[in-house]
């Protein structure tokens, strides 16, 4: 409760201190720097490790939530998510990428394949949005929502991607981004960040929300997170350690 406290009056301080109108998405983008701290935050943001819980979907009469480890190094990203049964680790699936690979694995069920879009949308999710709006070679255009959200949009396409950020207002934090596709009118994915805590002086949301055609894709909260991190060799790839989380049952 304390840190949730202190987390809610230094948000109140950004808001005061961010706030007002902007004209350019040249503009928005600063101010958004500006809120996480600056180039040097957005790069430790790039680099770190996460520990919370993923919750089952489609929910059932009674929540589960799945105890959940995250690890990314810009597009090296790995998740591993813990099945516990009586207190004890009963199945583990681990989603590994890399530069060379792609795919799901757990115990009980092997190998499984992760979709392309998936591996492509890690870097317009959050926090690679934040290095990818920063980079400052987008030809950016702030467009106005269908209704009112609270949220400058900023809006820009590479390759087929149209890709949307809505940023807070006040705060400029990312409260969303959201994908389509000029090449195929039927895709759409968009991720939601809520509950922002700041660790370590970085703002960084609790809460990820992911949606796959309207329909939600995964919800994870991620309530410990470590910056910078100077990851192992073999910290993106399925290695002995992942596989012997959980023994044969």
């Amino acid at each position: 409760m304390l840190r949730r406290a202190l987390a809610l009056a230094a948000l109140a301080a950004l808001v005061a201190s961010c706030s007002g109108s902007v004209k350019k998405p040249e503009d928005v983008v600063s101010r958004m720097l500006k809120a996480y701290g600056g180039e040097k935050n957005v790069q430790l943001l790039t680099s770190y490790v996460g520990r919370g819980f993923r919750k089952q979907l489609p929910a059932g009469h009674v929540a589960t939530n799945y105890p959940f480890d995250i690890f990314q190094r810009k597009m090296d990203y790995k998740t591993k998510t813990y099945r516990i049964v009586d207190g004890e680790v009963a199945d583990v699936q681990v989603l590994v990428v890399n530069g060379e690979e792609h795919f799901s694995w757990s115990r009980s069920t092997g190998r499984g394949v992760v979709p392309e879009w998936e591996v492509e949308m890690i870097g317009y999710r959050f926090p690679m949005i934040l290095e990818r709006l920063g980079a400052g070679d987008l030809k950016l255009e702030l467009v106005e929502s269908p209704y009112w959200d609270g949220q400058y949009h900023v809006m820009f396409e590479e390759r087929d991607n149209i890709v949307n950020v809505g940023l807070d207002e006040k705060s400029f934090l990312v409260r969303q981004v959201t994908i389509s596709s000029s090449a195929d009118t039927s895709f759409s994915f968009k991720e939601e960040y809520g509950e922002y805590v700041k660790t370590d002086g970085i703002w960084f949301p609790d809460r990820f929300t992911g949606y796959y055609k309207d329909f939600i894709y995964y919800e994870f909260l991620v309530p410990v997170v470590s910056f910078g991190v100077e990851f192992a060799d073999d910290a993106f790839r399925l290695t002995e350690s992942d596989t012997a989380a959980v023994e044969l049952q």
